[in-house]
């Protein structure tokens, strides 16, 4: 097995971030938050909040206004699980 990377681009505007694949198309995040997939038309807004020097989290507004974050799994996967920021919600730039 041999991991292979992906690119993505982040348009951000007054503190509202869209994210965008190599394809042309959006993130999609799934109606239950478990998945994040590269196939939306349309864009889905995100936010970034940074939390240390170097840290930041992606929150996620779901459609009844809860709020969520971008949390990695030890499989590689990504979803908007996190309802706090753990480790697991800290990305480093």
């Amino acid at each position: 097995n041999k991991s292979s990377y992906e690119t993505f681009s982040m348009h951000v505007s007054a503190g509202v971030c869209e994210i965008k694949g190599n394809n042309d198309r959006y993130w999609q995040v799934s109606d239950d938050r478990s998945k994040i997939t590269v196939s939306g038309s349309a864009k889905q807004s995100m936010y970034m909040e940074f939390v240390e020097d170097s840290k930041f989290a992606i929150r996620y507004k779901d459609s009844d206004g809860s709020t969520y974050y971008l949390k990695g799994e030890k499989n590689g996967s990504l979803n908007f699980k996190a309802t706090e920021i753990t480790k697991e919600a800290l990305w480093e730039f």
